[in-house]
């Protein structure tokens, strides 16, 4: 994997999800679920609300959490504020509170899914470099096969679906292109000499170091891994919690990243 892939991987968005049946009480105690959780963690703050959502955010670390009468979600995502994403443990600590706190005041009669979602980046120096190691892959060796006689082979995506001993999980690899906005002093501090400044220079090396990795952070070119996994008809909360199925979860990218990102 290692000769494929040299650069670290880099977690873009988490996002959980419970979908449920029948959450009517949303209608009648949607301002008392935002009470409670508001209450309880003062760095959030409401959003938006209708009808059918009410979405809290926590501005400080990108985090987005939306309920309603059929399902609820927690995601958080990278930005120029948070080039890291929390821990996957207190990620899931987020999620299992804020699950409880509505499940307990909407009283949904029914679980039908629940699942976890990473997004993962993997750098490449260039567009041409991230499908090179796209056609690399041994997951994509069939198509390569079959497809490059054919004629240029421009792009390979690869995606499929495997039943785990604990739950479900659909797998997809790809390159990606995104765009990167990161302030031009940014750079600037990344390329700074410390040894050249007057006076400073250790705050100096630290700022070009934090400079640097904010920029390793954000890579404009690579491969994605999009992991999701799921449990239709959960039994939470009585024999399923989600931290523990989160962190489970986890178990299982790992398992299938470490295949799916072997070379040909």
């Amino acid at each position: 994997m290692s000769k494929t892939l040299p650069s670290a991987p880099v977690r873009h968005r988490y996002v959980f999800e419970l979908r449920y049946d029948a959450g009517y009480l949303y209608w009648d105690r949607a301002g008392r679920i935002a009470q409670v959780l508001l209450g309880n963690h003062e760095e959030w703050d409401v959003d938006s609300t209708d009808t059918r959502t009410c979405s809290l955010v926590n501005r400080e670390k990108n985090l987005a959490f939306n309920y309603g009468p059929g399902k609820l979600d927690l995601s958080q995502t990278q930005n120029e504020d948070n080039p890291t994403l929390l821990s996957l443990e207190d990620f899931a600590k987020i999620a299992d509170a804020f699950s409880k706190a509505v499940s307990d005041l909407i009283e949904p009669t029914y679980y039908s899914r629940m699942g976890f979602r990473i997004w993962t980046l993997y750098a490449a120096s260039d567009r041409q470099r991230s499908q090179e190691q796209a056609r690399q892959l041994g997951v994509a060796s069939g198509i390569v096969d079959k497809a490059t006689p054919l004629g240029q082979l421009e792009e390979v995506t690869c995606k499929f679906v495997v039943e785990m001993p604990d739950c479900m999980v659909r797998a997809a690899v790809a390159p990606f292109e995104q765009q990167v906005n990161l302030p031009k002093s940014v750079y600037t501090q990344a390329r700074k000499q410390a040894w050249k400044e007057s006076r400073g220079q250790r705050q100096a090396r630290l700022d070009s170091l934090k400079a640097k990795r904010t920029i390793e952070a954000y890579p404009q070119f690579g491969l994605l891994t999009d992991l999701d996994a799921y449990v239709e008809d959960p039994p939470y909360p009585d024999n399923l919690g989600v931290s523990q199925f989160i962190l489970q979860a986890e178990q299982r990218f790992e398992e299938v990243t470490e295949r799916i990102l072997e070379p040909r």
